[in-house]
């Protein structure tokens, strides 16, 4: 980018309009000191900053922080996020977790709203 003739090169500016000033500041601290802070507060955001820029090992650090986040009412976001970001450890946990759960997550609205590919495969785990 900045070797060709891109607006940025002659500006001498990148602008990354889709990422909160906070988050991309904790992914340049991650790819500079393998550290992150305030991790339990921006996971989610920072899950799908890391899977976009394919930094694996930030994802996977998001979704270790993201599988003791899992509690009844967030269990199915937290498995749609998984899903479309192919985050499978986030993915099997918060299946794990709604199965565990089921009786008190199968009739929440939130789960009730997952599309029928998600609420199959947690079908499929309950037998």
């Amino acid at each position: 980018m900045f070797q060709s003739q891109m607006k940025e090169t002659q500006e001498n500016k990148v602008f990354i309009e889709d990422i909160e000033h906070d988050v991309f500041v904790e992914m340049l601290r991650f790819i500079y000191s393998g550290k992150v802070r305030h991790l339990d507060r921006i996971a989610k955001k920072l899950l799908a900053t890391a899977d976009r820029y394919l930094l694996e090992n930030l994802k996977k650090l998001c979704e270790i922080e993201l599988c003791k986040q899992l509690c009844v009412e967030n269990a199915p976001e937290i498995l749609e996020l998984a899903d479309k970001l192919r985050a499978e450890t986030l993915k099997n946990s918060a299946i794990k977790y709604i199965v565990g759960n089921k009786k008190i997550i199968v009739d929440r609205p939130e789960f009730r709203a997952l599309t029928h590919k998600l609420i199959y495969e947690v079908c499929k785990a309950m037998v």
